[in-house]
């Protein structure tokens, strides 16, 4: 009877015993896994400094290599051109440029048109090129006066094309040479006529917001002498 007796609590005591190890075991595997997983997150949050650092150190670095410089845009089929400052331009591109706005000018002022809005647009692009202070602006002025395109679309329309622009040996003269193809108001052609222009340029930065949106190259004509072809 009491041999039983020890025999039943050996075993109690193996079994609670065997229970403890298991559950010691168990916890000793997940207390090691919290510790290698804290120590994962440890080297993830030293990387990802490290690379914040890199980061922050290689934007201050760019940032004080750059400089602000000024940019001249232009439209070219209802697109948006990056030009550089007209005065920074190899004289090749900047040649182009303004042959490209003298060509423009002379369409701007000659070109006839039945619609009124579309008249009064073209005339106020031509101003844009035009300062109070030099003679091309009156002359210009004087010619409008004279030679009325709005008079003139009450009878016919004219379609300028610029047949070429080209400089005056090395000075800020440029010779524009264009034709004026006149048809009347039923589209009936009246016949062609020749124009050439000697225009004295130069360029200057817009001295107001309003000039800098009109022209932002900053090319003015200072004279303007328009002759016809015979």
């Amino acid at each position: 009877m009491t041999k039983s007796k020890a025999n039943t609590v050996d075993e109690s005591s193996d079994e609670q015993t065997l229970l403890y190890q298991r559950a010691r075991h168990e916890w000793d595997e997940r207390l090691g896994d919290t510790v290698s997983q804290l120590a994962s997150w440890r080297v993830i949050a030293v990387i990802s400094l490290l690379i914040a650092l890199t980061a922050v150190i290689g934007i201050a670095y760019i940032g004080s290599q750059s400089k602000i410089k000024p940019y001249v845009f232009a439209m070219a089929d209802n697109q948006i051109i990056a030009l550089k400052a007209a005065k920074a331009l190899p004289e090749a591109e900047k040649k182009r440029l303004t042959q490209s706005q003298l060509g423009s000018f002379v369409e701007h002022v000659r070109t006839v048109f039945i619609d009124v809005n579309a008249q009064y647009y073209f005339m106020h692009k031509a101003y844009h090129h035009l300062r109070t202070s030099d003679g091309a602006y009156t002359q210009i002025t004087q010619h409008l006066k004279l030679d009325s395109p709005m008079k003139r679309a009450e009878t016919e329309t004219v379609a300028v094309t610029i047949n070429n622009v080209l400089p005056i040996g090395d000075s800020a003269v440029y010779q524009i040479d264009w034709t004026e193809t006149i048809t009347d108001r039923k589209g009936k052609d009246k016949g062609e006529l020749r124009f050439k222009a000697a225009a004295e340029i130069y360029y200057d930065i817009p001295s107001t917001v309003q000039e800098f949106m009109k022209n932002p190259t900053g090319l003015w004509i200072k004279n303007i002498n328009v002759t016809e072809q015979h």
